[in-house]
Parts: C-alpha cells; structure tokens; sequence
C-alpha cells in the first residue's frame, strides 16, 4: 500500500502507531451517529488489530490509510478500501471517518478521490462499493460530489442507500 498525494492532503498508510486515532474514531459518539453504535474502548482496539491484520494480509484484504494535511500534517480521520467477497469479486468498499473538528471542509470528498481514482487504476478492480445510512445527507452529497452512481435503497439494508463507482475506460 502507498502514500496518496493531493495539493491539501496527505493519505499514509495506518500502520501500529496510528491506534489511539481509530480507537477515538470509533468511541466518539459524534463520528458514529451515522456509522454504528460507539464502540467500548475495548472493541475498538480489537477493531484496529483487524485492521492491521486485513492490511498486512497477502494479498491484503483491506486498505486503510490516515488523512493528514500536506501543509501541518495534521490529522483529518481514516479512509479504508475492502475488499468484498462471493458474486462480488473485484470490487472494493470504501468507508471513511473524520474527526469533528474537520466536518464541511471537504476532506473527505478529496480523500476519497485520491483512493478511487488509484484503485480504479487496478486491472482487478472492477470498481467501488459505497453504503450509507438514507437519513445521512453529509454521505449523500460525498458520493455524487465523488462521480458514484445515484444512491438507491439497499435492497439488504433497510434504511441504507448504496451506489457504485466503476472504470470509466
């Protein structure tokens, strides 16, 4: 897994010294509201040592990666590819995680260009799955801001939309 680059920000691969970020992601309440439950202390941890493992994995079942800036490097959240299973070899699922205080900069939306754009580069990747609650209008404008397809209700869960975003060549 690589570093990504754009002008504002900088997208390095987690790696162990990266734990207290994903363990304050997945506690803070305000950042779960539209994801799931806060997690325990507890459960987050073992959330980022499966992290590490999918990431670490060959070929690696998972691509995560903190958002910094380019400018100060300071931390923005994490963003993640994975990979999905069964009918749905080849395509990747993305997820993402900002902390508060960078909500409505457009962070996420240019991180999650810089990881498209690069996986889509793939011969094996077929394209990019996205899931969102419907009631989530901030992952709403994300994806059409991101060029995925128009969200449609999920047909496996209820209250969730989910779009796509394939090779344009």
């Amino acid at each position: 897994m690589k570093q990504l680059m754009s002008e504002r920000l900088t997208l390095i691969p987690i790696d162990t010294s990266d734990r207290a970020l994903v363990v304050a992601l997945n506690t803070d309440a305000q950042v779960m509201t539209f994801v799931a439950k806060p997690q325990s202390v507890e459960a987050a941890n073992r959330i980022f040592d499966i992290i590490l493992r999918q990431t670490q994995a060959q070929p690696p079942k998972m691509y995560c990666w903190k958002i910094t800036t380019a400018a100060q490097a300071t931390t923005v959240g994490v963003i993640s590819l994975t990979r999905m299973k069964g009918e749905y070899l080849g395509w990747l699922e993305i997820g993402a995680l900002s902390l508060p205080a960078f909500y409505g900069k457009g962070y996420i939306p240019e991180a999650m260009e810089l990881v498209c754009a690069d996986a889509l580069e793939c011969d094996e990747i077929k394209g990019i799955y996205a899931k969102f609650q419907a009631e989530h209008q901030a992952s709403l404008r994300i994806t059409r801001k991101t060029h995925f397809s128009t969200p449609q209700p999920s047909a496996d869960f209820p209250g969730y939309l989910e779009c796509t975003r394939r090779k344009t060549r």
